[in-house]
C-alpha cells in the first residue's frame, strides 16, 4: 500500500495450486510479522481462504507439503488492522497423492521457542540454538500436532536450521542412556555436552559454536561463518566481544558453505581446518579474541600463491577491519604478509607502515609472534619495492600530469578506468622491471592521489634495520645507518 492506494489479489480455486477448494485471499509477510517465523516467510507465499484458514505454499518449485496456520482469533488479517494479541497454530502438512521424493511424510506441530517455559528441555534447546542462529530462523516440529498447552508432553522430532541448511532431531541413545540431539545432515555426530577445561579453551572467543561428538568420542567444532564485527567500547578498549551480522545477504552469497566443521585433535589442544576459508575465519576469529598466540600459529596454514575464491577474500579483508596497535597483532599481521607474498594478493593493510610498527615494538613482541631473520629481510626488501613502485606512480600523477586532473580524468572514465591502470602497469614494468597486479597499482595510486605519504623516519628504520639484518647474515660486524634530516 502507497499513499493510500493498494490492491487485493484473489485467486480461484481452479488454480493448481490452490488446494483450500475456495476463493483465496493473498496475505503480504508483513501482516505476519510477529506470528510466522521469518524462516517461513522467506520461503512461503501465504493464502487466506474463505473459512479463515492460512496456507503456506513453496514460493520455489512445487513441494510435497504446505503451512497451515490456524489463528486463536477468528480476526480476520487485512491491512487495517490486527489484534496484538493475536496468536497462532502452525502445522506443516504432507500434501496427498503420489510424490516420488517427500520431504515430509506426516504432520508436525511447530513450537514456538520464544516463550519456551524456563527449565524445560524446549527452553534448553532454545538457549543452545540461539547461539548458532537467530530464533527467528530455527524451527522446531513436534509430531504432537494436538497439543495445545505449554505443559503437555512434547517430543522434538525436528529441528530445522533452513539458513544455515542444518537439521537435527531428538533421539533416545539406549547405551548412554540420555536423550541426544542427534544431526541429521553428518552421520553419527551429536551435540555432545563435554565441558572440561581443554574443550572450554578451544572455544574461547567463538560464542556461535557448538560441540558435536559420534560414539567414539571424537569431537568437531560446528561454527556459522556468518560477519562478525568486533566493536570499538570507549569504556572497555580490550574488549573482545562480537557483533554476529547474521542478516548480511551480501556475506552469505558468497560462502560455499553456510558453516564451517573444525576437527577436534585428540589432545584437544588445537582444531584441524580442514579448508582455506575455514583457517581464514578461525584466524579472524583469534585475531578478534585478541589472542595472537593461537592466530600466529594459524598464519602457515593460510599460506597460498593464488588468489582467493569470494568467500576466502571477504574473510581476508575483514582481518584489515581489525583496528589493532597491541605489538602481537603488528607481528601476526606481518606473518600474513609473509606466506602470501608470493600471490596476487593485496593485503588490506601497508606493509611496510606494518614493519615499521613491528621494528619499533620489537622488544615487546612474544616470542611466539616474532619473525625469523629471514622473513624480516624477504619483507624489508618487498616494503623497498613498494616505495619504488609508488614513486614511479607519484612521477607519473604529478610530473606528467596534474594530480587534480589525473583523479578528476579517472573518475570519469567509470569502467575504462583498467585503461589507466594498464597504463601504469607497463610504466612500472618497464622502470623496475617487475610485474604488478592491478589491485596492487589501485592500491598504490590511491597512496598518491590521496596525499598519503610514509614518514621518512620510517624509511630510515626500515632500511637500518635492514642492513643490520644483511650484516648478521654476512657475518660483518658493522653495518651502515640511515639517519634523517
Amino acid at each position: 500500500e502507497t499513499q493510500g492506494i493498494g490492491c487485493v489479489v484473489m485467486r480461484d480455486p481452479v488454480v493448481p495450486q490452490n488446494i483450500s477448494g475456495t476463493q483465496e485471499q493473498f496475505i503480504p509477510a508483513r501482516l505476519l510479522f510477529g506470528i510466522v517465523p521469518q524462516a517461513l516467510l522467506d520461503k512461503y507465499n501465504f493464502w487466506q481462504d474463505d473459512n479463515d484458514n492460512i496456507r503456506g505454499y513453496m514460493k520455489e518449485g512445487q513441494g510435497d507439503h504446505y503451512i497451515c496456520i490456524r489463528m486463536d482469533d477468528a480476526t480476520l488479517l487485512d491491512h487495517q488492522s490486527i489484534e496484538k494479541s493475536l496468536s497462532a497454530k502452525i502445522t506443516i502438512v504432507p500434501l496427498e497423492g503420489n510424490i516420488k521424493k517427500r520431504t515430509v511424510t506426516e504432520a508436525m506441530l511447530l513450537l514456538n521457542l520464544l516463550y519456551a517455559p524456563e527449565g524445560t528441555a524446549l527452553f534448553s534447546l532454545a538457549q543452545l540454538m540461539a547461539r548458532l542462529e537467530n530464533l527467528s530462523h530455527v524451527l522446531v516440529w513436534t509430531k504432537n500436532v494436538n497439543a495445545n498447552q505449554a505443559t503437555d508432553q512434547l517430543s522434538i522430532d525436528l529441528v530445522q536450521l533452513p539458513r544455515l541448511k542444518l537439521t537435527f532431531a531428538a533421539r533416545w541413545d539406549a547405551v548412554a542412556m540420555e536423550m541426544r540431539l542427534v544431526s541429521l545432515d553428518h552421520a553419527n555426530m551429536f551435540v555432545s555436552n563435554v565441558r572440561n577445561d581443554l574443550v572450554v579453551h578451544l572455544c574461547r572467543g567463538i560464542p556461535h559454536c557448538i560441540l558435536l561428538s559420534d560414539p567414539n568420542d571424537e569431537l568437531r567444532l560446528l561454527v556459522p561463518g556468518v560477519n562478525a564485527v568486533r566493536p570499538q567500547v570507549a569504556s572497555a578498549p580490550f574488549s573482545t566481544e562480537l557483533v554476529l551480522c547474521r542478516q548480511d545477504k551480501a556475506w552469505a552469497a558468497n560462502m560455499e558453505t553456510p558453516y564451517y566443521l573444525f576437527h577436534v585433535h585428540i589432545s584437544m589442544s588445537f582444531l584441524h581446518c580442514p579448508t582455506l576459508a575455514s583457517a581464514l575465519y578461525l584466524l579472524w576469529l583469534r585475531l578478534a579474541f585478541r589472542d595472537y598466540g593461537d592466530a600466529s600459529r594459524l598464519v602457515d596454514s593460510i599460506a597460498t600463491d593464488i588468489e582467493f575464491s569470494k568467500e576466502e577474500n571477504q574473510i581476508f579483508e575483514n582481518l584489515g577491519a581489525l583496528r589493532d596497535g597491541h605489538p602481537n597483532a603488528h607481528a601476526v599481521r606481518c606473518k600474513i604478509s609473509h606466506v602470501v607474498m608470493d600471490s596476487p594478493l593485496v593485503t588490506p593493510w601497508y606493509m611496510p607502515a606494518e614493519m615499521a610498527a613491528y621494528i619499533s615494538s620489537i622488544c615487546h613482541i612474544s616470542a611466539q609472534c616474532q619473525l625469523e631473520p629471514e622473513e624480516q629481510l624477504l619483507l624489508l626488501q618487498e616494503s623497498e619495492l613498494l616505495f619504488k613502485k609508488e614513486r614511479v606512480i607519484h612521477y607519473i600523477v604529478t610530473q606528467k600530469f596534474h594530480r587534480e586532473a589525473f583523479k578528476g580524468k579517472l573518475d570519469s572514465m567509470g569502467e575504462n578506468a583498467e585503461k589507466v591502470y594498464k597504463y601504469l602497469q607497463r610504466a612500472i614494468f618497464s622502470a623496475l622491471h617487475q610485474r604488478v597486479t592491478t589491485a596492487e597499482v589501485m592500491m598504490l595510486l590511491q597512496r598518491v592521489l590521496e596525499f598519503q605519504t610514509f614518514p621518512l623516519l620510517s624509511k630510515c628504520l626500515l632500511r637500518n634495520r635492514n642492513n643490520q639484518l644483511e650484516a648478521l647474515r654476512t657475518g660483518h660486524t658493522t653495518f651502515a645507518v640511515r639517519v634523517p634530516p
